[in-house]
C-alpha cells in the first residue's frame, strides 16, 4: 500500500520505527546505571552505621581508662597522676592523648621524663623517671603553696624549713627541717615552690638532673659538686660553699652511720675544711677526697686543699686509719 501525497504533507515529523535491539540494549544500560547507583548508596549507608557503631563503641564504657600501671613513681600517688595528665577512671581511651599526658606529668616537681601508652581496651601505662635530691637550701620565706599536691611535702613554707633540690637546681619538695644525708648549699639563694628552680641554674635546662659541664663558680657549680659526691661521703657532707668563687666543702668525722633505721649519718664536729678551689676536674677531686676520708684519720686535720688532686695538701698531722 502506498502512501498519498495529502498524508505525506500531513505527517512530515512522525519518528521513524525504533530497532527493538537498541531499545533493549538501552533499557539494560539504564538499569546497570541504576544497579550501581543503588550499590554505592548501600556501601555508604554501611560505612555510616559501621562509623557510627565504632564510635559508639570507643566512646562506651567497655573502652574508658579503668586501670592505670604506674611505674617508677616514689613521690607521685597514682591519683595525683591521674589528675595531673587528665585521665580520671571513666574517661574514653580514644581521649587520651599520650604525649599530651606525658607534658602534663612532667611538669610535676619529681618528674624529670614521663612515657604514657595505652593498652586496648581499658589500660593505661605511665613509667616516670624521677629526679634525684642532691642538696637542700632554704626555703623562701612567704612561698606560697605548691601548685600541685606533692607526696610528702610540707603544705607551706616556714622557719626552719628546707627545700630539696635535684643537680640542675629544680626544687623538688619542701621539709619540715633539714634532712640528714644531704649538704646545705650557702649563698644559694632560697628555694621558691616545688617545681621552680634556684635563680642561677638556667630555669630549667637540663631537664634529666646532671649538669654536662659546671661553669666556674656560682649556684651551678655548687650543684655539680653535691651531684658527684658518692654514697657515704655525701652523708658526712655538712655544706658546700662558693665563697669568693672558690669552692669549699665542710665535712664532719665523727658521725657514724646509725644503723637498723635506715636513717643517713649525721655528720657531726670536729669538722675539716675541704678546698675544692674551681671546677676543673672536679671528679678527680670528689674521688681525692674520699680516697683520704676512708684512709686517713682526720681527728687532727683541720683542712684539706685538694686544688690539685694528685697532690692534696692536709693540715694538721693526719694519721693512718
Amino acid at each position: 500500500m502506498t502512501t498519498s501525497p495529502t498524508q505525506e504533507t500531513l505527517f512530515p515529523f512522525q519518528r521513524p520505527p525504533v530497532d527493538p535491539r537498541m531499545r533493549a540494549r538501552w533499557l539494560a544500560t539504564r538499569r546497570s546505571e541504576g544497579r550501581r547507583r543503588l550499590r554505592a548508596v548501600g556501601v555508604l549507608a554501611v560505612i555510616v552505621v559501621l562509623g557510627a557503631a565504632g564510635l559508639g563503641v570507643l566512646e562506651s564504657p567497655l573502652l574508658s581508662v579503668a586501670h592505670l600501671n604506674l611505674r617508677g613513681a616514689r613521690h607521685e600517688s597514682a591519683a595525683q597522676v591521674r589528675m595531673v595528665a587528665g585521665m580520671p577512671r571513666g574517661r574514653h581511651m580514644i581521649s587520651v592523648d599520650p604525649e599530651v599526658a606525658a607534658r602534663r606529668l612532667e611538669t610535676l616537681p619529681w618528674v624529670a621524663s614521663a612515657t604514657v601508652r595505652r593498652h586496648w581496651p581499658d589500660s593505661v601505662t605511665v613509667a616516670i623517671d624521677e629526679r634525684v635530691a642532691v642538696a637542700q637550701v632554704a626555703v623562701a620565706s612567704g612561698s606560697g603553696p605548691a601548685p600541685f599536691p606533692v607526696t610528702g611535702a610540707v603544705p607551706a613554707a616556714g622557719p626552719g624549713r628546707t627545700g630539696l633540690v635535684d643537680a640542675t637546681g629544680r626544687v623538688l619538695s619542701w621539709a619540715s627541717a633539714p634532712v640528714p644525708g644531704l649538704p646545705a648549699l650557702l649563698g644559694a639563694g632560697t628555694a621558691g615552690i616545688p617545681g621552680s628552680w634556684l635563680p642561677g641554674t638556667g630555669g630549667g635546662r637540663g631537664r634529666t638532673g646532671t649538669h654536662v659541664e659546671a661553669p666556674g663558680s656560682g649556684v651551678a657549680a655548687l650543684l655539680a659538686v653535691a651531684a658527684l659526691l658518692p654514697a657515704p661521703l655525701v652523708s658526712d657532707v655538712r655544706d658546700l660553699d662558693d665563697s669568693g668563687g672558690v669552692l669549699t666543702a665542710t665535712v664532719g668525722i665523727s658521725g657514724p652511720p646509725q644503723t637498723g633505721s635506715g636513717a643517713a649519718s649525721v655528720p657531726i664536729g670536729p669538722y675539716v675544711l675541704v678546698i675544692l678551689g674551681d671546677t676543673s676536674r672536679l671528679a678527680d677531686k670528689v674521688v681525692a677526697l674520699q680516697a683520704i676520708t676512708t684512709e686517713v684519720d682526720l681527728s687532727h686535720v683541720t683542712a684539706i686543699d685538694l686544688r690539685v688532686p694528685a697532690r692534696p695538701v692536709l693540715t694538721g698531722t693526719p694519721q693512718p686509719r
